[in-house]
């Protein structure tokens, strides 16, 4: 079973996996000298490779979508990651019975797509084919992509300037004055994963 993850940052969108075949020890480096924690390999990520072929069979992944390595801060026990709930469920080895510590960082493969191709993804998402999982990151932000796709056909985006840096860029923000809108909003704030 491998669970398909993702986060939006800056560059675009970002996947990464857990999978049931890694191993339950986490493996890395000691903290610091100062104390600071330093991200160890996540012991259950999925490589690139696996990862490839799991967001493949959800969607399209172009050949210019590319694999490095990212840091992640997750909720984890003494001896490592807590498992997500789609690979605690098929798997509770993954899911030590001790409650979950603070978040730790943890260096996962990650699979980048640029702006328009991570939307790509997103919107054509697909139910996942056997022994692969959409983890709550992925469904949830494949609704938001659903979302802002209908806002920008309706016309319920508006033009706005923020301050980034010493300067200002032009932006657009959702216009969420239809109750429908901001009661969709709403549900799909609150049903966020916590991750």
């Amino acid at each position: 079973m491998i669970v398909v993850h993702a986060f939006w940052a800056p560059g675009g969108l970002h996947l990464w996996a857990e999978t049931s075949a890694g191993s339950a020890a986490a493996r890395g480096r000691p903290a610091t000298a100062a104390g600071v924690p330093r991200p160890r390999t996540h012991p259950f990520a999925a490589d690139t490779r696996a990862l490839r072929g799991a967001a493949e069979a959800l969607g399209p992944v172009h050949k210019r979508t590319f694999g490095p390595t990212a840091t992640l801060h997750l909720p984890s026990h003494p001896r490592g990651p807590q498992a997500s709930p789609q690979l605690a469920r098929a798997f509770p080895d993954h899911h030590p019975a001790a409650e979950p510590g603070p978040a730790a960082p943890w260096s996962v493969p990650v699979l980048a797509f640029e702006r328009a191709d991570g939307l790509a993804f997103l919107l054509a998402l697909g139910e996942p084919p056997e022994g692969v999982a959409a983890g709550d990151s992925l469904r949830a932000l494949a609704e938001a992509a659903r979302m802002a796709l209908d806002l920008v056909a309706r016309g319920r985006v508006m033009p706005v300037l923020e301050a980034h840096g010493g300067s200002w860029r032009a932006a657009w923000r959702p216009v969420l004055t239809d109750d429908d809108d901001a009661h969709r909003a709403a549900t799909l704030r609150r049903a966020l994963p916590a991750a």
